[in-house]
């Protein structure tokens, strides 16, 4: 009887374990840089709360005619002074995040990114070259050390939605699914 209970025990404290684990890595998937939400939050969401914070923001286009909404690093306490890219599907909206960094002379910053991403996201899924990639839920995060022709230590960390906002089916196709 005691082994049963010992047993039970110890299956619940690891069903627990696992599922404030769980909702850890949930609330950090729904909250990147304090407030987007990818496949979630809109363009016009973004652009309204970086103005109530008083951040500077330019809206462009990227190579695959995509808005995209830039903002420096100086509304966020970030490590390396960050360049932070907002990027929108057709339908508004944002599904990836880019933050362009200084990596540090000899890639602290870097290893700071790479350290928090570890506590929050856990072990990382594979490492190629320095590259380091996760998942979680609908989301790919990757770091990436760079050094650009001048010898700069320049990196990125991108976030990535991979969810089902980016095309929807025409109606025609939606009759078939």
């Amino acid at each position: 009887m005691i082994k049963i209970l010992i047993v039970l025990g110890a299956i619940i404290s690891t069903v627990l374990t696992d599922f404030a684990h769980a909702e850890k890595i949930a609330e950090y998937d729904k909250k990147i840089l304090g407030f987007v939400q990818l496949g979630m939050t809109t363009g016009k969401q973004v652009t309204s709360i970086l103005a109530k914070n008083k951040c500077n923001v330019k809206i462009g286009k990227n190579s695959y005619n995509d808005t995209i909404y830039i903002t420096d690093g100086h509304c966020y306490k970030l490590y390396g002074d960050p360049i932070i890219t907002f990027v929108s599907n057709a339908m508004g909206t944002i599904v990836e995040i880019h933050i362009r960094f200084y990596s540090g002379r000899n890639f602290e910053n870097w290893d700071y990114y790479r350290m928090d991403l570890l506590g929050i996201y856990g072990p990382k899924k594979t490492v190629s070259g320095g590259f380091h990639f996760w998942e979680s839920g609908n989301m790919n995060i990757e770091l990436a050390p760079k050094t650009d022709p001048d010898g700069n230590h320049k990196s990125r960390l991108v976030y990535k939605y991979e969810g089902s906002t980016y095309i929807t089916p025409s109606s025609e196709t939606r009759n078939l699914l």
